[in-house]
């Protein structure tokens, strides 16, 4: 009967540690430009996020780009219920720096949250599951946040 206990823990563990391994979310991301200017956005930063290796994306005017990003949740890296963060420069076709756009994804008694923040003086809407995601305040909007749309005025 002992053994039978201890069988049915260590197959639960690794269950459960098999889940936490493969734990990961994928999130479709859309810059969009309603601008009369070109837009180009670099990824400056990344923590346990992966998206394309380029992270470098050309926004023409009235036109769109779409990616999609995946984070990591898993037992072996250093991202198990870490905060998820991706950071990019905005600049116009002058190269002027425009500001920086930052994605947050994190867990705040056990839900997990996404905010996305403009940096002051970046003028975008930003919209994460058809919802607000970059005022709906701290620490975000829980739930699914794909689709993030990202529309620079």
């Amino acid at each position: 009967m002992k053994n039978l206990f201890s069988s049915a823990a260590l197959v639960s563990f690794v269950m459960l540690a098999s889940s936490q391994v493969m734990a990961k979310q994928d999130y479709t991301v859309h810059f969009k430009n309603a601008s009369n200017q070109t837009k180009y956005v670099r990824q400056i930063s990344s923590q346990c996020m992966y998206a394309p290796k380029s992270g470098a994306y050309t926004v023409p005017p009235q036109g769109d780009v779409s990616f999609g990003m995946t984070d990591s949740d898993n037992i072996f890296s250093l991202c198990t219920s870490g905060a998820k963060e991706v950071s990019w420069a905005v600049e116009d076709d002058k190269g002027i720096r425009l500001g920086n756009l930052t994605f947050r994804h994190i867990k705040d008694g056990g839900t997990w949250y996404t905010k996305v923040v403009p940096s002051l003086g970046l003028s975008a809407t930003i919209t994460c599951n058809n919802g607000g995601c970059s005022t709906s305040g701290t620490p975000g909007m829980p739930g699914e946040p794909s689709p993030i749309v990202v529309t620079f005025k």
